[in-house]
């Protein structure tokens, strides 16, 4: 009698465990199905924005384009504006902040050379 009850007691725990080893597998795969469902369109649109923001704002460096020149102008406050955008909705706030200025800074400077 207690073989059988004992027998009783770890069919049950095997399949209480099987249940919850499967419910956990299944979370697990519907989590990262989300997960990547969501990253389909958005974050990689954000990555590819990122990308050309970063090398719009090495170009001005690299290529030694002149702050008031306005093409050096262009390179830096629009590659500044495509992080302040992605930044902010990703809610990466020091990047943000460090673009925003880079973003007010260059309009300031090339307007200040423009209108002297």
């Amino acid at each position: 009698m207690e073989k059988k009850i004992e027998k009783g007691k770890n069919d049950l725990i095997m399949k209480l465990y099987n249940v919850k080893e499967n419910k956990n597998r299944g979370s697990i795969k519907i989590r990262t199905q989300r997960y990547i469902g969501r990253r389909e369109i958005k974050d990689i649109w954000y990555d590819i924005l990122e990308w050309i923001g970063s090398l719009l704002l090495l170009s001005t460096y690299i290529f030694s384009l002149d702050k008031m020149c306005f093409k050096g102008f262009c390179f830096n406050t629009v590659g500044s504006f495509i992080f302040i955008v992605v930044c902010y909705d990703r809610g990466k706030y020091r990047v943000f902040l460090v673009n925003l200025i880079l973003f007010w800074g260059s309009i300031y400077e090339f307007m200040k050379y423009q209108l002297s």
